[in-house]
């Protein structure tokens, strides 16, 4: 994100900076619908919740293949990556970006609210079910 050319650069590339603010918005969304769900499942959910951190969404986003679409980084890199490929052809050109994923980033943005939603959705029914006392 830091620009080295000044002000002019920021400016010329404010459309970068869209897409790693939506990636960032991306994030915060598929991140907060899952631990939601985590929440409220589990009566103590701290330690899964490490446990899918440090072990699923460290590893398997590398192993390749279609088990790597299961992580929540994959919607986040696949956004960024091809968004920014989508505005900044250049790059593409240069080898300086390699293409990511499957699906555009207008795809992977709607997959990643299918599946937030999937997960609130999930959060909520559980709490109903849930006996307080």
């Amino acid at each position: 994100l830091v620009q080295h050319g000044g002000a002019g650069d920021i400016v010329a590339n404010l459309d970068v900076l869209a897409i790693i603010l939506g990636g960032i918005f991306i994030a915060i969304m598929m991140w907060g619908a899952l631990f939601m769900f985590m929440a409220s499942v589990f009566k103590n959910p701290l330690m899964p919740g490490f446990l899918y951190c440090i072990f699923w969404e460290t590893f398997v986003p590398f192993m390749g293949g279609n088990i790597s679409k299961a992580t929540i980084t994959y919607y986040i890199r696949t956004f960024i990556i091809n968004g920014i490929m989508n505005v900044k052809s250049s790059l593409v050109d240069d080898g300086d970006l390699p293409p990511h994923g499957d699906l555009s980033a207008s795809w992977t943005f709607i997959q990643a609210i299918l599946v937030s939603t999937f997960f609130l959705l999930m959060s909520w029914r559980v709490v109903l079910e849930k006996d307080f006392n």
